[in-house]
């Protein structure tokens, strides 16, 4: 397994390295809100950088691939800030491009980061007034921003275009481009010197790894239902006595994580989007892990989160969403940490409660610098 991560690791950091370089100084300060990552031609996430964005990237990428997508080829790239197809909130672009090897995709390289300002009502978008997501900012669903391998100068001057900073703006697209071409010649020398079917071991190995980790952990849990629930504390919200509530179901090893009893979605910015639940829903498993276990898609054989569509847990066109990584965010990551705490042992409870605040306290405070 050490070569197989390796060069999975090795291909992760110098994406990384190039959106850091690229993005310059402001990268210091929304390190944590940015990923890059790698999926098989299938869209399955075989290695990504910020675990923390692992289910908003997941989410995202399966539906830039499906039937709300757009056709994608060699040297394409396409760009995308919806939060009903993945991201978080507006502010929030995804892009993700294919790696073509013999005239079809082996691969696909994705790059998350948090944009300063994309339009809305107020500058960077988190307007505590917004009842609609058009208060927040522009939707782009999805645009293809480079073609063949040449920018499309149309579709950029479109989105630059929406925001109060473009310069600011059009450095973050250029440093997640940036991010994916860096991955793209990473890829493209590992499949001279490998071939295609080594890159393609090298995917489902270290899934199934994934997989199988996390598998035997769970095995060693009881079979059987546990719910726990969190109040939603911010005297901001105008909703009274709300509370995020989660139920684990365990059985042959695997665990179902069922979001689906949440109150209905709000005309405020605190609903989360489907993306966004599913990060925070995974987030107290992490730690669990074995240390040096890659997050990927082999999550996806053990763990399956669902949720009802019009909730505030999973909203639909127009609610608002801004604030969702810290309301609700937070509280879904803590209701699942309360039921999971009902299975756990006294040394994994520890660990969970050490990590998990440091983890929910990921996005900067400071929400409009």
């Amino acid at each position: 397994m050490a070569s197989i991560n390796m060069h999975l690791e090795n291909l992760i950091s110098e994406m990384a390295f190039a959106l850091k370089e690229k993005m310059g100084a402001r990268h210091q300060r929304w390190a944590k809100d940015t990923a890059v990552f790698v999926a098989a031609d299938d869209g399955t996430l075989a290695a990504i950088d910020n675990e923390l964005h692992f289910g908003s990237a997941s989410e995202m990428t399966s539906s830039l691939l499906g039937p709300q997508g757009i056709a994608i080829g060699d040297g394409d790239i396409i760009a995308c800030n919806d939060p009903y197809l993945g991201s978080a909130h507006v502010q929030d672009f995804y892009v993700l491009s294919p790696v073509y090897h013999l005239g079809r995709t082996v691969a696909l390289l994705g790059a998350k980061a948090h944009m300063p300002d994309i339009g809305g009502n107020v500058q960077g978008g988190f307007n505590p007034q917004a009842e609609e997501v058009w208060a927040e900012g522009a939707r782009f669903t999805p645009l293809k921003i480079c073609r063949e391998g040449r920018t499309d100068t149309y579709a950029f001057n479109m989105i630059l275009l929406n925001s109060r900073s473009p310069d600011l703006l059009r450095t973050g697209l250029d440093a997640m481009i940036a991010a994916l071409e860096s991955g793209r010649q990473s890829v493209q020398s590992l499949l001279q010197a490998s071939g295609e079917q080594a890159l393609t071991e090298q995917f489902t190995a270290t899934a199934a790894d994934t997989a199988k980790r996390l598998r035997e952990i769970v095995s060693r849990w009881p079979a059987g239902e546990y719910a726990d629930s969190c109040p939603v504390r911010d005297g901001r919200i105008k909703a009274k006595d709300l509370r995020i509530q989660s139920k684990l179901t365990v059985v042959n090893g695997a665990v179902a994580i069922d979001l689906s009893a949440n109150p209905a979605q709000l005309k405020e910015p605190y609903n989360s989007s489907r993306g966004n639940t599913l990060s925070f829903a995974l987030m107290p498993f992490f730690p669990l892990l074995p240390a040096g276990t890659a997050i990927n898609g082999g999550i996806w054989k053990v763990l399956r989160v669902t949720s009802a569509k019009g909730t505030v847990v999973d909203p639909v066109p127009p609610a608002p969403t801004a604030f969702c990584p810290f309301h609700v965010g937070q509280e879904i990551a803590t209701s699942v940490m309360g039921s999971l705490n009902k299975v756990l042992s006294r040394e994994d409870k520890a660990r969970l409660s050490e990590w998990l605040p440091g983890a929910l306290s990921w996005h900067p405070q400071d929400v409009n610098s």
